[in-house]
């Protein structure tokens, strides 16, 4: 320990439903285990007791330390700051920063308290402006995103010192696991589409169009796993074809995927878009809007404006009906996905957390 640079991670990730930014940590630090960069550093992985950590993990890491019981953001601020040692680098991947340390390097996953603070809970919007203010201006920091690089500048006045991609690949390593709600024959998928930042009410107005016609479509959604942080949107058009369910893990979101005419995602605002990755990697056709940060991870999809549910209408009809243009379309947005690597991204995570620590 004595001989090498020390980095602690925040693993309080592992100790939560994975999400977005959770699966982002995951992956990077999977794959920066393997790298040769790795064993030139001393790894501390720090969680709650409750935190369930990978096998692999255990032999990569030099040191796990576990306390607390806290799973959100109070373990942070509260029981981290105890487990990390005088001159070591804390590297947050999931949430913002510690503020009781001082040496950091954290992950801005989002800029949504400006851009969008409806779509956050009322008593943690404040604390959310005030927290990436204060980080921003304090802590180096990277992104996912060449979006989000300039909204940060725009928006916080300041640069991170990098851009990690997110990446989509694993979805091609998870086994499908069936869930317990019946599916429907057919059915588009929107992940998240009850928070207010995904809004459902597009993709549903879409479908009653294709309904009037005659094509007996159904829409099938998650729910957020974040109703703490989230305002979550209920939609109170109850409607027999439109089905929330849960989808818990990875292969989950696979199963129910991998079924779909389509996946939809329908955001407003979006950094960069992990599942439209997953559902390309998958063979799925993926319709984006036209959100800016997905202009990166949806580069060839088709696309539409959240207030404009007759294009994305045409754009489910054209999938259905014409097999050459969905089997052209398909390989188009898998090779796009394929230039995004989870392994690629985490060689450039060591090589930025060793420029921050010389």
């Amino acid at each position: 320990m004595a001989h090498k640079p020390v980095i602690v991670v925040n693993g309080r990730f592992l100790a939560q439903r994975f999400s977005g930014a959770q699966m982002y940590a995951y992956h990077l630090l999977d794959n920066a285990r393997r790298l040769p960069l790795w064993k030139e550093l001393y790894w501390i992985l720090a969680v709650p007791e409750q935190a369930k950590i990978p096998q692999q993990w255990h032999f990569a890491f030099d040191e796990i330390r576990m306390k607390g019981s806290m799973s959100r953001n109070p373990w942070d601020h509260l029981i981290l700051p105890s487990l990390v040692p005088q001159n070591a680098l804390l590297v947050n991947l999931s949430s913002m920063p510690s503020l009781r340390v001082e040496n950091q390097l954290f992950c801005l996953h989002d800029v949504l308290p400006f851009i969008m603070p409806d779509a956050f809970n009322p008593l943690s919007r404040p604390w959310y402006r005030w927290l990436y203010k204060r980080s921003v201006k304090k802590f180096p920091f990277i992104v996912v995103s060449d979006y989000l690089k300039r909204m940060a500048m725009h928006l916080l006045g300041k640069n991170p010192i990098n851009v990690i991609y997110p990446a989509g690949e694993h979805i091609e390593q998870v086994d499908e696991t069936p869930i317990y709600n019946p599916l429907p024959d057919k059915y588009v998928l929107v992940i998240g589409g009850n928070v207010a930042y995904r809004p459902i009410q597009p993709v549903i107005d879409a479908l009653k169009i294709l309904r009037n016609i005659g094509i007996d479509i159904h829409l099938v959604y998650s729910q957020s796993s974040n109703k703490l942080l989230f305002s979550i949107q209920r939609n109170h058009e109850d409607y027999p074809w439109i089905h929330r369910i849960d989808l818990p893990s990875s292969g989950s979101v696979k199963f129910v995927m991998k079924r779909s005419i389509a996946v939809v995602v329908p955001s407003i605002d979006e950094a960069f878009g992990i599942p439209v990755l997953e559902a390309s990697l998958s063979g799925v056709p993926v319709i984006v809007s036209q959100a800016p940060g997905l202009s990166e991870s949806g580069t060839p999809c088709l696309r539409f404006p959240v207030d404009n549910p007759e294009i994305l209408a045409q754009h489910i009809l054209t999938l259905m009906k014409d097999k050459h243009f969905r089997h052209a379309y398909v390989n188009k947005c898998k090779q796009h996905a394929k230039q995004f690597s989870w392994k690629a991204s985490a060689q450039k995570l060591l090589e930025t957390i060793s420029l921050t620590i010389k």
